[in-house]
């Protein structure tokens, strides 16, 4: 994890990095019976003109980031252009990425993989995580920490999200066959009944379980399925 990541992830921004996972991604499966399942919108890690001034005076002086978040926004565009850079930069140094991915439950994160060039696909996002010899590693961090993060992480928390109309219409079925009236929800905080970016209980384990289940069953080729 790039030590700009470590320093002010936890604190500023999301509780995931690295490979594109989705605040707004509902971890598949049921959640431990002595745990209340929670559901956190992305904009609820929005950071003000402050906290984005100590993300941009962390950066490398020559961080192409800077001139992206001199705004203050991060456009599609902007996002596209970092990414084309971090892969680039990945590939440099001897790995292999894949195709990115929009996540189909927020469409505001991409989903990628990358490997060692002749190494076998990974089956999991976290497979690929500590295999890499520490040098390869900490280019690969450098990569993140020069051209990608904090970039997508802003964009993502700005950014409304929305489910891919197929996936938010298997979703809406399936709240229905559990007893839940969810017609016309696009995203999954409208699915779970969130109130100020937030919701916890039954409904929202209800819907973290559909989500699951039509992601299965629709977008069974992604890289990974999204745990958060």
């Amino acid at each position: 994890m790039p030590r700009l990541l470590t320093a002010v992830t936890a604190a500023v921004l999301l509780t995931a990095a690295g490979t594109g996972c989705s605040a707004d991604s509902p971890a598949p499966g049921a959640t431990p019976a002595s745990q209340v399942a929670t559901y956190r919108a992305p904009s609820a890690y929005r950071v003000g003109e402050s906290r984005l001034r100590l993300l941009v005076n962390e950066l490398d002086p020559g961080s192409p980031q800077r001139q992206i978040l001199a705004d203050g926004h991060v456009s599609r565009s902007e996002l596209d252009q970092a990414w084309r850079a971090y892969a680039g930069c990945v590939s440099d140094v001897g790995f292999e990425v894949s195709d990115p991915v929009w996540d189909p439950v927020s469409n505001v994160e991409l989903l990628y993989t990358y490997r060692r060039v002749g190494a076998a696909l990974p089956s999991s996002a976290g497979d690929q995580q500590p295999t890499e010899p520490t040098d390869e590693a900490s280019r690969i961090d450098d990569c993140e920490a020069s051209y990608w993060f904090p970039v997508w992480a802003i964009y993502a928390a700005d950014t409304p999200t929305h489910m891919t109309p197929l996936l938010a219409g298997a979703v809406v079925a399936c709240m229905s066959r559990r007893g839940y009236d969810v017609r016309g929800s696009t995203g999954f905080g409208q699915v779970v009944g969130a109130r100020n970016g937030y919701a916890e209980g039954a409904r929202v384990e209800a819907g973290r379980s559909c989500v699951s289940e039509a992601m299965a069953a629709h977008y069974p080729d992604l890289p990974y399925r999204p745990i958060r």
